[in-house]
C-alpha cells in the first residue's frame, strides 16, 4: 500500500465532479482506489468539523450512539473545532452540545437551519435573523386556509395549532415545553425558524400551494414532502457555515460536514469535505464525498475517524 498525491476529478463513493482539487487516496499496487479514505486535500487539513443532528448524530431509537460522542470528543482534542448545525432551536441543541463538551472547546452552534449562529464558549451570537412578529402572523393566516399544521418557537416554548407526531417529537427529543396556539396574536415575538407539515395521508399540493405564496419572500427548506421549516430570506445552514468560517478565518475548503437531509444539502455542497450516511435519500448520497453508515451505526463516528486518520498520513 502506497500513498500518493494525485489531481483528478473523482474520489470512490464521490459524487462530486470537476472539482479541480488535489486529494490524497490510498491505492493498490494495481492502482486502483480500495477504500473509501480518499480526502479531498487542497494543502490544509480540515479545522472545523460541522454535523446535523437529527438522523445523523441522533436516532430517536438509539439517542446519540457512543461511538459518535468518542471520536467527536477525540476530534475536539486533536484541535478540530466541532460545529452542530440543525434546524433545531438553540435549546433543542444544547444537551447534546453538552456531552460533546463543546463549550470547553471553543464549539458553535448553528441553529433554526442557520438562523442563528452562537458561540457555546462566549454565549455570545454571531449571527441572529429572525421571521418577525407580521411574516409569523402571515404565515398562520396562510397556513389556517389551507390547512396545514404550524408551529414555532416563542421564547423558550414551542406553540403550535395542530397536536400531532411532530409536536409528540418535540416534546421527547426536543428539550422544550410546548403549548397550544388558540389566537394568532399570542405570537408576539420574533422566531429563528417555524415549521410547516402535513398528516402523512393528505395532500402534500397544499405544502406546494404555499410554498408558491411565500416564494422569494422568506426561505424554505422541505425536510419531507410533508415537512417544511420557514426561516428568514437568505438563511440557510451554508450560510450559517459561512458566517462562522469568515468569523474564525478559515476557508470553506477547510471545512468538514455531515448531514442526510435537504436542508443540508447546499452546507454538503459548500463545503471542503463532505459525507452522508445509508439512511440518506439517493439524491443527497449523489452529491457528496463519502456515504458512511447508517445513523443508527454511528455512521458520524466512521466519517470523524476517517479524517483523523488522514492526519497521521
Amino acid at each position: 500500500m502506497v500513498w500518493v498525491l494525485l489531481s483528478i476529478n473523482v474520489l470512490s463513493k464521490s459524487k462530486k465532479m470537476n472539482c479541480g482539487k488535489f486529494m490524497m487516496c490510498s491505492l493498490s499496487v494495481d492502482s486502483s482506489i480500495t477504500e473509501p479514505y480518499c480526502l479531498w486535500y487542497n494543502g490544509a487539513m480540515i479545522k472545523i468539523f460541522v454535523c446535523d443532528i437529527d438522523g445523523t448524530l441522533f436516532e430517536p431509537s438509539v439517542g446519540v450512539p457512543e461511538a459518535n460522542i468518542n471520536q467527536l470528543l477525540e476530534l475536539q482534542r486533536q484541535g478540530i473545532r466541532l460545529v452542530l448545525a440543525s434546524g433545531r432551536s438553540y435549546g433543542a441543541m444544547i444537551e447534546i452540545a453538552k456531552r460533546l463538551q463543546m463549550d470547553q472547546y471553543d464549539g458553535y452552534l448553528i441553529a433554526g437551519n442557520g438562523a442563528e449562529v452562537l458561540s457555546l464558549k462566549t454565549n455570545i451570537y454571531l449571527h441572529k435573523a429572525h421571521l418577525s412578529v407580521e411574516e409569523l402572523h402571515e404565515i398562520v393566516a396562510v397556513s389556517q386556509s389551507l390547512d396545514l399544521h404550524f408551529s414555532c418557537i416563542q421564547e423558550d416554548v414551542l406553540v403550535y395549532t395542530h397536536y400531532d407526531l411532530a409536536i409528540e417529537h418535540e416534546e421527547e427529543h426536543g428539550g422544550l415545553k410546548t403549548d397550544p396556539l388558540k389566537d394568532v396574536n399570542e405570537i408576539q415575538t420574533s422566531s429563528p425558524k417555524c415549521s410547516l407539515n402535513l398528516l402523512l395521508e393528505d395532500d402534500p399540493a397544499r405544502m406546494a400551494l404555499f410554498a408558491e405564496h411565500f416564494k422569494g419572500k422568506i426561505a424554505m427548506e422541505w425536510i419531507m414532502p410533508w415537512y417544511m421549516d420557514c426561516a428568514s430570506l437568505g438563511q440557510s445552514k451554508l450560510n450559517g457555515v459561512k458566517i462562522l468560517a469568515n468569523e474564525l478565518g478559515v476557508s470553506m475548503d477547510e471545512i468538514a460536514a455531515i448531514g442526510d437531509g435537504e436542508n443540508d444539502r447546499s452546507m454538503l455542497e459548500g463545503v471542503g469535505l463532505s459525507a452522508t450516511l445509508e439512511n440518506a435519500s439517493t439524491s443527497i448520497q449523489a452529491i457528496v464525498d463519502h456515504v458512511v453508515p447508517h445513523v443508527k451505526e454511528a455512521g458520524v463516528a466512521r466519517f470523524a475517524q476517517m479524517i483523523l486518520d488522514a492526519r497521521t498520513h
